[in-house]
């Protein structure tokens, strides 16, 4: 067995040591240094060699992490929109076999009773509603770059802290709108 010491070791076996260190997780050094082969000259680093080599790599491992989040947060997104617009599809075969069935005679030997009908319909209605509009709001989403949600923030804060300015909040003036559907333009001609 080999002794480890200290010694010259080229990038390359930097390199190796850095990738094995990586996917593992990251482990201690002590740990690390059991898993690395020995460089051409038949040697490894001493444990503080590995030790300042691995807060060398700190900042490129995070780097690493961040992107492996960013494609793991991006597949989910992608999982989640194909998982919705299956939903969709299954809901619209739900409401046209619903819809078949109405428009069937009680002779039909695949007749489905009226009610068991009506309920496929009204469950592929709602889970038609419920999946339409989120796959494109997640694709939306996922496409942004961060600058693209922060100025969507920045838009949401700024309207929020107008609302304040003029003593509303934004609670108060969505239930307002909704509550006065139709009354605002002619309260407005009024207050000319």
């Amino acid at each position: 067995m080999k002794k480890s010491i200290k010694a010259n070791f080229t990038s390359e076996y930097r390199e190796k040591c850095f990738l094995i260190w990586y996917r593992m997780g990251k482990p201690i050094a002590s740990v690390l240094l059991e898993n690395i082969p020995n460089n051409y000259n038949g040697q490894k680093p001493v444990q503080t060699v590995l030790s300042a080599w691995m807060t060398d790599w700190g900042e490129r491992a995070l780097s690493l992490d961040e992107q492996v989040n960013f494609q793991l947060d991006k597949r989910l997104v992608e999982e989640k929109v194909e998982m919705l617009r299956r939903h969709t599809r299954v809901a619209e075969n739900m409401q046209d076999l619903a819809v078949q069935q109405f428009e069937r005679h009680e002779e039909d030997t695949d007749y489905i009773p009226a009610s068991t009908a009506l309920r496929m319909l009204t469950e592929g209605i709602r889970i038609e509603r419920e999946s339409r509009g989120i796959p494109g709001m997640l694709e939306k989403l996922a496409n942004k770059d961060d600058d693209g949600i922060l100025d969507d923030i920045k838009k949401l804060v700024k309207k929020s802290v107008e609302a304040k300015q003029d003593d509303i909040s934004i609670i108060d003036l969505e239930v307002s709108d909704v509550e006065d559907s139709g009354t605002e333009d002619s309260e407005l001609e009024n207050s000319d």
